[in-house]
């Protein structure tokens, strides 16, 4: 994966312990302050997410309402926060998403992704999870992040529509396990 040149990392130009001015651009995800002595590191941003299947074995994919890739497919997931287990921001972000509680999940794989929002950019891995609902009828939308909800066959799902190159990989790798 080319890495851009607008990553998080790249955009301090000023130390923020003593504001000293940057002497050069950091091209590692370490920042050192040549006033100071301060040493700050960038760790990657970490998101959980769900491939949830319905009783026929197709997956929930969410539409996104918002950039970035507004417009095309996902799947219920988002930041694991400071502090969070990847089962705690799992469940939370199916559950602001698309309101359902999960009955069961599977680790299924993670994979490296670029995130890019309000011309930054943040280098991630993005966990995915098997997934199962306990009640798939409670789904309702937030209306804030979710445009709407397709349950589509995962052999079928156009992979140009599909938000993030990570999501590509994680279907691919639930159909390897499925034998698909």
């Amino acid at each position: 994966m080319t890495l851009p040149d607008t990553l998080i990392y790249q955009r301090f130009a000023f130390c923020p312990s003593c504001g000293a001015a940057s002497e050069s651009i950091p091209q590692t995800p370490v920042f050192n302050c040549s006033s100071c002595g301060i040493e700050m590191h960038f760790s990657l941003v970490t998101s959980a997410a769900a491939l949830i299947t319905d009783s026929q074995g197709r997956l929930l994919m969410v539409k996104r309402k918002k950039d970035p890739r507004k417009g095309t497919l996902g799947v219920p997931g988002g930041f694991v926060s400071p502090g969070e287990s990847l089962d705690t921001a799992l469940q939370r972000e199916v559950g602001e998403e698309v309101n359902l509680e999960l009955e069961s999940w599977r680790y299924l794989g993670g994979w490296p992704n670029l995130y890019t929002y309000k011309n930054v950019t943040y280098a991630t891995t993005d966990i995915y999870f098997e997934a199962q609902a306990r009640d798939i009828d409670a789904l309702q939308l937030c209306a804030d992040e979710v445009a709407d909800v397709v349950f589509a066959d995962p052999i079928s799902i156009d992979r140009e529509q599909l938000a993030f190159r990570s999501l590509v990989q994680a279907i691919d790798a639930y159909l390897a396990i499925r034998g698909s």
